[in-house]
């Protein structure tokens, strides 16, 4: 899609801006406050804002040379076999199973998703199942976190790790943010160099873990906005974009839950399933157009973003209760 000329020139500038105001927001006001208090900010929220910056430029970046609709496969792949890989390595550690049992296992499960998903992603009910692919993950994913809470060790820690933790980071984040910004520049100034975006990708997996949907949400939110044939612009706006919804998705649960945070994958996966739901719709229907099947196809978003707007407000009336 594309808009005019003007804009074109404009919106990159103006999604700095925006992206630089509110990463700026959320690095000051991520805890409940009666007063913004820079110098609390700087020492409690830097490291974290520095690290999530980075994280949303190294993978939005890294997807802007894949293709949006193989990127989405990958990533409902991706976030099934990871969030149930989460789960046995919890149940093992439960259970004191051998390291090699989960891994067997986790294994199996990955070849059963894969075939699972590369089956049903040609069918004309293919939104149906990635829809339902996604909710059961996004539902594992948010008992993986409460028992890694619980658990906690090295098996807590690791499932912290593959599901986007921060809290390990330490005070290397500056020097972080700094070597993604070089890779980010080397991308810019040589066309979407393949070798830089796969740097990039190292390290955004390096400092929060295999993150899936950020590689292919953010090209196809600006890519709406963006025509994608103008690239230095398209991957500019790509990576400011992403720098903002890592630190928004950090930043806004610490905010809203009295400072605690869930792992990184479950504030992200809320806002993207819907919108990967909706680009998977309206490619499917490219291919099997079907007025029915869009509006009942569209009432199951529906229901997802209404289901999960429930819980998330019962959650954080808990949240104001007891902090």
């Amino acid at each position: 899609m594309g808009s005019t000329g003007f804009f074109h020139r404009l919106n990159p500038l103006m999604l700095l801006i925006i992206s630089m105001i509110g990463i700026v927001c959320t690095y000051l006001g991520s805890f409940r406050l009666g007063v913004i208090d820079p110098q609390f900010a700087w020492t409690t929220n830097f490291d974290r804002t520095a690290a999530a910056a980075t994280v949303g430029i190294a993978f939005a970046s890294a997807g802007v040379l894949s293709t949006a609709v193989s990127s989405v496969r990958v990533h409902v792949v991706g976030f099934a076999v990871v969030t149930s890989a989460s789960a046995l390595l919890l149940i093992g550690n439960f259970l004191a199973w051998p390291m090699i049992i989960t891994g067997v296992a986790s294994l199996c499960i990955g070849a059963a998703v894969f075939l699972f998903t590369r089956y049903f992603f040609h069918l004309k009910s293919e939104n149906l199942w990635v829809a339902l692919t996604l909710g059961v993950a996004f539902l594992l994913s948010i008992l993986n976190f409460l028992g890694a809470a619980a658990f906690g060790g090295l098996a807590g820690e690791l499932v912290f790790w593959l599901q986007g933790n921060l809290l390990a980071v330490g005070g290397y984040s500056l020097y972080a943010l700094l070597l993604g910004l070089i890779l980010f520049s080397w991308m810019l100034a040589h066309r979407s160099n393949e070798l830089a975006a796969i740097l990039l990708f190292g390290v955004g997996l390096g400092i929060a873990g295999p993150l899936f949907f950020i590689s292919c949400l953010i090209p196809i939110v600006v890519g709406s906005v963006i025509n994608k044939s103008q690239e230095k612009s398209f991957l500019l706006a790509c990576g400011i974009l992403g720098a903002l919804f890592v630190a928004l998705a950090d930043a806004v649960p610490r905010l809203l839950l009295g400072g605690y945070a869930p792992t990184l994958i479950i504030p992200i996966a809320l806002i993207a399933i819907p919108i990967l739901l909706c680009f998977q719709l309206s490619k499917s229907l490219e291919k099997f157009p079907s007025r029915s099947r869009a509006i009942v196809e569209s009432g199951f978003i529906l229901i997802w973003l209404v289901g999960f707007a429930v819980i998330f407000f019962h959650v954080i009336n808990y949240a104001n209760v007891s902090t």
